[in-house]
């Protein structure tokens, strides 16, 4: 019964009998969502350093602000480099490529792979990231279908913030006394 289903009602003026009717329905449809996606690591990074060992990611959906999905990557297990074998102890090690790979993997398999998506007729129509275009293009790469692709706030502003400190450097009249240049960090500031 693939696009419609048939739907019981009670008629109240005729008791006896129940009346079925075939009713188009939507719950075979793939509904398209918005979602925001990051990754942590065990080890603070400054953005020249990728070496971490592990890394956990998410996306979180961004109207209903629920974790939808979560996944942890890690490269290195201490009980198999002692030589315990895998079978005998709860090995967590699944992933081998690089640490720089491992963000745009994580969002991959989040984006496209995730069962608790497909299994409730969900997929990703918006992607809500930082500034990091490996993540979005390895989604993409992935996908059948179009993603869209917005930056968090938080990143933005961040990103803002920087270019205003840069540009105050080279420009003498904008000070941190100056009214127009001190509420462009505000409005960052309290946007994030």
């Amino acid at each position: 019964m693939s696009g419609s289903m048939k739907f019981c009602y009670h008629n109240p003026e005729d008791s006896n009998t129940v009346h079925e009717e075939n009713a188009a329905t939507a719950f075979d449809a793939v509904v398209n969502i918005m979602v925001s996606y990051d990754m942590g690591w065990t080890i603070r990074g400054c953005g020249r350093d990728y070496d971490n060992l592990n890394g956990f990611g998410s996306i979180v959906g961004v109207l209903s602000r629920q974790i939808l999905d979560y996944s942890t990557c890690n490269r290195k297990c201490k009980k198999c480099d002692m030589g315990r074998t895998p079978l005998d102890h709860n090995c967590r090690l699944n992933y081998w490529d690089s640490s720089k790979a491992m963000e745009a993997h994580v969002a991959n398999k989040h984006v496209n792979n995730s069962s608790i998506l497909k299994s409730n007729n969900l997929q990703v129509g918006i992607f809500v990231g930082d500034d990091d275009s490996s993540s979005i293009s390895a989604c993409r790469a992935g996908s059948s279908h179009p993603i869209g692709k917005l930056s968090d706030t938080n990143h933005t502003s961040n990103g803002i913030k920087r270019q205003l400190y840069d540009i105050e450097k080279t420009h003498n009249e904008l000070t941190k006394n100056d009214n127009v240049f001190t509420s462009m960090l505000y409005i960052c500031h309290v946007s994030t």
